[in-house]
């Protein structure tokens, strides 16, 4: 609460809305995008809050670069989800995965934060996607500021949207969080 009242107090961007479930692990990605997650010994959960309004892209890459990476895309307009398994084999616009082995679980926009709900196996034995292994693992994230119009429309998210991070997702990081 406190924190939530000096970010606008100083007009700093901050994501602190608390996730819509309980989630035992959480990191913040940059100021723009929070990740929480809980994990079992077959699936894996995630939520993220993003402030955008825009396209929302989160993934795990074997580097930390985008390709090759395993991909969500997914955006809200108008109180509906548009959501895609991809991978990122090159550099461009992620192509849509054959096998949608990602489930998104829920979706929302309050004021300028995007919220999604998605979950996937460890291992979907599909060729475009990475076994999550216990260790770190290269979370790769990135936005855009307007939602594209449709797939065939895809905005790139520029140089700052965007980032990768060394996250021990089976593991456990950061404070247990939720409500």
């Amino acid at each position: 609460m406190f924190r939530s009242i000096a970010c606008l107090l100083v007009a700093l961007p901050c994501v602190l809305l608390a996730p819509s479930q309980s989630f035992p692990n959480m990191v913040q990605l940059n100021s723009m995008y929070d990740l929480y997650w809980e994990a079992n010994s077959t699936y894996i959960m995630f939520e993220v809050d993003v402030q955008t309004n825009g396209m929302v892209g989160f993934g795990i890459s074997e580097t930390g670069l985008m390709f090759p990476g395993d991909v969500i895309m997914a955006w809200v307009s108008h109180g509906q989800a548009e959501f895609q398994d991809s991978y990122a084999g090159m550099h461009g616009p992620p192509t849509k995965d054959a096998s949608q082995d990602w489930t998104l679980y829920s979706s929302s926009e309050h004021g300028p934060t995007t919220t999604l709900t998605f979950g996937r196996p460890l291992n979907t034995h599909d060729d475009q996607d990475l076994v999550i292994h216990p260790g770190k693992v290269h979370v790769i994230y990135s936005w855009t500021d307007v939602d594209p119009t449709g797939w065939d429309d895809l905005t790139y998210h520029g140089k700052i949207n965007r980032g990768s991070m060394e996250v021990d997702l089976l593991g456990g990081q950061g404070p247990a969080v939720g409500k």
